[in-house]
């Protein structure tokens, strides 16, 4: 067991974490039922103001951009974003909130650019576009039933490999940390876009992987059983959790989805997310999941009932031997 490990001070306060885990949750649940998600411009309903010129103008687009921006800042309108297209059909699209009234912005945007170009090479259309408003219900629940799905799977195959204790815990861990990234993302107010689905399942992963983790060392931990037979459930499983690995792994995957967000602009929102994410899963697999374990475990010890069932296939084992045994003695 490492000195000083921070693991000791939090395994035996299960009550204290599970209530901060389930104040996040509701916390956000509120804020989402109320306001609702802070979703991207791209899930947004949008106003855009569509700035066509002619090809023969590529070269001078960016005076062109300055022309434009130069004319909203006067008409007192803030786009939410732009795209430009260098193409045959060349154009700017800004795109404003849809309640956002334009008409007087575009009659001075017409002005402007016929002052500042031939009026002849660059048209100005406005149109609606009506985006999709917020995370569909349809999208919501398909990725809650992903989750639930391996929540699900993740406690089988646990539960069978290792033991049941340990299946009810990560299944609960992978519940909690889903639960933390979307309530932090409602509460923290950030983007959220399409890949937002993309960053849970991220966290649910890491989360599982952690978790493992510290079951694989339990186990090991388990053939040793001179050192183990005094211990007690809190102090095995703070022997077995290995904090170095779970802040290396974090740390790591970090630096990975920040310089992923640094490189691809598209994938930014998503990696703010996958951080959140990875915050979440560092709180529940290496605070929330040991301390409910070493509860679970506790009361399946003083329940009478083995703690691994490697230990029931030993005595099979065991008692098969000893019958084969006196088999060739009475011979």
């Amino acid at each position: 067991m490492m000195k000083n490990n921070p693991v000791e001070k939090t395994v035996g306060k299960w009550k204290l974490w599970t209530a901060i885990v389930a104040v996040i949750m509701v916390v956000g649940i509120v804020i989402a039922a109320v306001f609702g998600f802070n979703t991207h411009v791209d899930l947004q309903s949008v106003k855009t103001v569509t700035v066509d010129y002619s090809d023969i103008y590529v070269e001078k687009v960016e005076d062109l951009e300055e022309t434009c921006e130069n004319s909203f800042d006067k008409s007192d309108v803030t786009p939410l974003k732009k795209t430009v297209s260098v193409k045959s059909n060349a154009e700017i699209i800004y795109y404003f909130d849809v309640d956002a009234d334009l008409t007087e912005a575009v009659e001075t945007l017409k002005e402007d650019i016929a002052t500042a170009t031939s009026s002849t090479l660059v048209k100005v259309s406005v149109h609606t576009e009506e985006f999709q408003q917020g995370l569909s219900e349809d999208y919501i629940l398909r990725a809650a039933i992903a989750v639930g799905v391996f929540a699900v799977a993740a406690f089988v195959y646990v539960a069978l490999r290792y033991k049941l204790s340990m299946g009810i815990t990560l299944a609960a861990s992978i519940l909690a940390a889903a639960g933390m990234t979307v309530a932090l993302v409602a509460i923290i107010r950030i983007p959220v876009a399409a890949s937002f689905a993309y960053a849970v399942a991220f966290a649910v992963l890491v989360t599982a992987v952690m978790s493992i983790m510290t079951f694989n060392r339990l186990r090991d931990n388990a053939k040793d059983k001179d050192k183990q037979k005094d211990m007690t459930a809190q102090e095995k499983t703070v022997a077995a959790v290995p904090t170095k690995q779970i802040l290396t792994l974090a740390v790591a995957l970090t630096l990975a989805v920040g310089v992923l967000g640094a490189i691809v602009a598209v994938a930014r929102w998503f990696a703010v997310t996958a951080f959140i994410g990875i915050v979440a899963s560092v709180a529940s697999a290496w605070i929330f999941a040991p301390a409910l374990f070493a509860l679970l475990d506790s009361v399946i010890k003083s329940s009478g009932k083995p703690l691994f069932k490697t230990k029931k296939k030993e005595k099979k084992v065991t008692e098969v031997v000893a019958a084969e045994s006196k088999e060739v003695d009475a011979e």
